[in-house]
């Protein structure tokens, strides 16, 4: 359908898109049916005078949502409510008697290959992105102990006094098909830390790392005073791209350094340099040496 010189996708192609691309998980019920709600508004955005300025409001009348109740796929097979890190073996060996149904539902256990058969089927996600809980694991061994002895059983990330968003870094990889890519942003303290040791293990294991934009000491969440980073992984990779950047320059052209992979060292924490700093700690002993040989020709 073409219109203003351009091309207007159909809502018929809309959905289609929708309904083939996008899946998620919350464990969170409300933030699901809000992605629900985000994604239909976003499905009817420019159709119609419903969504003319000043008249989005006039959806949520009851005669607009009858009108395009037929109109709004089902998001039920896409969106989804559980919980990312557990899977249905939390319950393996165990009495399920000893889990009332208010503890089952706090789990809230979630079977990705049995929820997305298809995906699954063909290998994995082509793309799996998030920004993952920031929570260490102190306070989970506190209020969920058996959770937190069920990530240290199966997670290879899980070393040490581990942060929880460290876990959803794995998790995402094992999800992607052979040529999928994932990338999240969280902390970067990851990279040096001592409870990073098990993902920086497992990142070099699987040739892992693909890129990572560092915002060093830059906040970019007004509400959320940590340093962060975002980082992207994909299978087997020979080098990766590494650049230092504000958070204001991300949707600018930015020009990374390319490493060779092999300058991580098993799980030690990650010693990277951008060509700025190379240059400028080659500065730095030039004037060293300057110096040197100024005082030496002095005495």
């Amino acid at each position: 359908m073409r219109r203003n010189k351009g091309y207007k996708l159909s809502i018929e192609e809309k959905k289609r898109i929708l309904l083939n691309n996008i899946y998620g998980v919350d464990i969170d019920a409300q933030a699901v049916e809000v992605t629900k709600l985000s994604l239909f508004l976003k499905l009817l955005e420019n159709e119609g005078k419903a969504l003319s300025p000043g008249g989005q409001s006039t959806l949520f009348k009851p005669s607009e949502i009858q009108k395009h109740k037929k109109i709004l796929p089902d998001m039920s097979h896409n969106i989804k409510c559980g919980n990312s890190l557990i899977g249905t073996d939390y319950y393996t060996g165990k009495d399920l008697t000893l889990f009332g149904i208010e503890e089952q539902r706090k789990v809230n256990a979630f079977d990705w290959d049995a929820q997305f058969p298809g995906i699954f089927a063909d290998g994995g996600f082509d793309c799996v992105i998030g920004n993952p809980p920031y929570l260490r694991v102190q306070g989970l061994r506190e209020n969920y102990e058996e959770e937190a002895k069920f990530y240290e059983k199966e997670y290879k990330a899980a070393t040490g006094r581990f942060d929880f968003y460290i876990l959803f870094i794995e998790k995402g990889f094992n999800l992607l098909n052979k040529d999928g890519i994932q990338s999240f942003i969280l902390p970067h303290k990851f990279i040096n830390s001592d409870f990073g040791t098990g993902i920086r293990q497992f990142i070099y294991d699987n040739r892992a790392l693909k890129s990572i934009v560092h915002f060093e000491s830059h906040l970019v969440f007004n509400a959320a005073s940590v340093y962060t980073c975002i980082i992207e992984l994909s299978h087997n990779n020979d080098t990766f791209r590494f650049i230092k950047t504000k958070p204001e320059k991300i949707a600018e052209e930015l020009h990374f350094d390319v490493l060779p992979f092999d300058v991580l060292k098993d799980s030690a924490p990650w010693q990277l340099a951008s060509s700025v700093d190379n240059a400028l700690i080659d500065q730095g002993f030039r004037i060293i040496n300057s110096v040197k040989k100024t005082v030496a020709h002095t005495v």
